[in-house]
């Protein structure tokens, strides 16, 4: 609703603007519809650092006298009432005064800071609505060119991950390593590993995740070493750290609108016990 109230007036306003101004410092003059001219600098866009600045400028100016010619066939054919647009206008600047006001008192007087038990709680509660909608791992993986010094611990360094296994795998994917991936707490999406390893291509993802557990794999130039630490099939729940960032917008933007409607009513009490409004209207009819 916003974007659209705020749209609206720019183009009623950059047409207006467009038609009354004077061309005294506006730059150069790009169009002409009619009584209406567009001048470089009425487009307010820095857009000369833009590679693409020409097509930018050239889709402007004509998205501009399409709105100039729709309005000037308007202007013929409306009547005077349709085309007073004074109450709509008002309505519509007090809409977004208000918005922009309630959001920054909000923004300065709330607390935002959301606690995992909070964040947990609404997991729990709201389990169906974090459906999987693509297979995701966690996983350790390590791509070695062929041609590498063989190291047969390797293998077991990844099977079995523990410090000082990991240390070890460290210290050996950073001298040899044409790639890896060592966070087991991050879920990658299947189809995002095949990218990287496209001999997975030809497994089926979902009999991969839920059979395998350590896979060795092996093209002309590399090997492919991985070890599945934990696996989600789609259309299973979400597991919470890949819908944490979400959960934590649902419930700011329900805090928000909850105190946005408290702050409402406070301040319609403080004005009805201080006698700061009048109401012209018996109860039944206000029902």
């Amino acid at each position: 609703m916003r974007n659209k109230v705020y749209w609206f007036i720019l183009i009623l306003g950059f047409t207006a603007f467009s038609c009354g101004r004077s061309s005294t410092h506006r730059g150069r003059l790009l169009a002409k519809v009619g009584n209406a001219n567009l001048y470089e600098s009425d487009l307010n866009i820095d857009i000369h650092n833009n590679k693409d600045s020409a097509a930018i400028k050239e889709k402007l100016v004509k998205d501009w006298i399409k709105n100039q010619l729709i309005f000037n066939i308007a202007m013929k054919n409306l009547s005077s009432n349709e085309k007073n647009k004074d109450k709509q206008l008002a309505d519509y600047y007090r809409s977004l005064i208000n918005y922009d006001y309630l959001e920054k008192i909000i923004a300065h007087d709330s607390d935002t800071s959301i606690n995992e038990s909070t964040l947990e709680q609404y997991y729990r509660d709201n389990q169906k609505n974090f459906e999987l909608k693509r297979n995701i791992i966690r996983f350790l993986y390590v791509k070695i060119p062929v041609e590498t010094p063989p190291k047969m611990k390797i293998k077991g360094w990844i099977q079995h991950p523990g410090k000082e296994n990991m240390d070890s795998l460290k210290q050996y994917v950073k001298k040899y390593a044409s790639n890896f991936s060592l966070d087991t707490l991050r879920w990658y999406y299947f189809s995002d590993i095949t990218k990287e390893i496209p001999i997975l291509q030809d497994y089926n993802p979902e009999h991969f995740i839920k059979k395998n557990d350590f896979i060795e794999l092996k093209d002309q130039q590399f090997f492919y070493l991985v070890n599945i630490v934990d696996g989600r099939i789609k259309n299973d729940v979400a597991p919470l750290p890949l819908v944490k960032d979400k959960i934590r917008t649902i419930i700011k933007n329900r805090l928000k609108t909850e105190a946005i409607k408290n702050m409402e009513n406070k301040v319609f009490q403080d004005a009805e016990l201080n006698h700061r409004f009048d109401i012209y209207m018996n109860k039944t009819q206000m029902q």
